[in-house]
C-alpha cells in the first residue's frame, strides 16, 4: 500500500509540474497578446506615456518563456542522470544531481517573471488609460 501511495504521489506531482509549466507558457503567450491589442486599441494614436515599462513587461514575459523552456530541457537531463544514479546506486549528488535543482530553481523563476510582467502591465495601462 505504501509503495502504490508514493508511485501516485510521484505521479501527481508529475502531472502537477506539467500543468504548472503549460499554464506559465500560455499565460506569457497570452500577456503578450493582450498588452500589443491594448497598445493598438486603447492606446491607438496618441503617445504612449512610459513605453519602457510595457517594453519590461514584454522582455519579462519572454524570460519566463524561456525559462520554462530551459525547465523542460534540464527537467530530461535530470532524469538522465537519475537513471544513471540509479544504475550505479549512488545518489549522494543528490537524485537528479545538477539538474534537478536547476530545474526547481527555473520553475521558480518563470512564475515570478509572469507576475513581474503583470505588474509592469499593469503600471502601464494605469498610466495610459484616459491619454
Amino acid at each position: 500500500m505504501n509503495e502504490e501511495y508514493r508511485n501516485n504521489l510521484i505521479a501527481a506531482e508529475q502531472k502537477s509540474q506539467d500543468d504548472y509549466d503549460k499554464t506559465i507558457v500560455s499565460l506569457s503567450g497570452g500577456a503578450l497578446g493582450i498588452s500589443i491589442v491594448f497598445i493598438k486599441d486603447i492606446i491607438g494614436t496618441s503617445e504612449p506615456v512610459m513605453l519602457w515599462v510595457v517594453i519590461t513587461a514584454w522582455a519579462l514575459w519572454a524570460s519566463s518563456l524561456a525559462s520554462v523552456v530551459t525547465s523542460y530541457f534540464l527537467s530530461r537531463m535530470a532524469l538522465r542522470v537519475a537513471i544513471l544514479q540509479n544504475d550505479r546506486n549512488d545518489f549522494s549528488a543528490g537524485v537528479g544531481g545538477w539538474p534537478a535543482k536547476a530545474t526547481h530553481f527555473f520553475n521558480a523563476i518563470s512564475g515570478l517573471l509572469f507576475l513581474s510582467g503583470i505588474v509592469f502591465l499593469i503600471i502601464f495601462s494605469a498610466k495610459n488609460i484616459g491619454n
